[in-house]
């Protein structure tokens, strides 16, 4: 292999790297759960059960989130999370999401949670 093309691989591998090293920011997190949130939504609609339709759409953003960025994420400081602290928030924000885009295909108990949640959820930000 020539000398310069050894170099210009040298420095594509280091601008990868660089870009893996980078936690995940509020627009990429959007991103993946709405991925995740598609997913799942569609695994419903093909009558997957829950548990595993869950399993594929948080995977796929517990997935991008290990693989892209290193397991970080902007709104935890950067730091690297574990891969239940990836998994458990990436299922949390694609369940959350599906309550708006597939409410019908989610199980009942898991609406109702939903639901609570989001009421929560307003409730603190009229406080605010």
């Amino acid at each position: 292999m020539p000398l310069a093309s050894f170099e210009a691989s040298a420095q594509g591998t280091k601008a990868v790297k660089d870009f893996k090293s980078k936690p995940a920011t509020a627009e990429d997190s959007f991103t993946y759960s709405f991925m995740g949130t598609y997913v799942l939504c569609r695994a419903l609609q093909l009558g997957i059960e829950f548990p595993k339709a869950i399993q594929l759409g948080g995977g796929v953003y517990a997935t991008i989130i290990k693989d892209k960025h290193e397991g970080k994420l902007a709104s935890a400081g950067g730091k690297v999370l574990t891969d239940k602290q990836i998994l458990d928030g990436a299922a949390s924000q694609v369940i959350m999401r599906a309550g708006v885009m597939c409410p019908k295909e989610l199980p009942k108990e898991i609406l109702a949670d939903v639901n609570k949640n989001m009421e929560r959820m307003k409730k603190q930000m009229e406080i605010k």
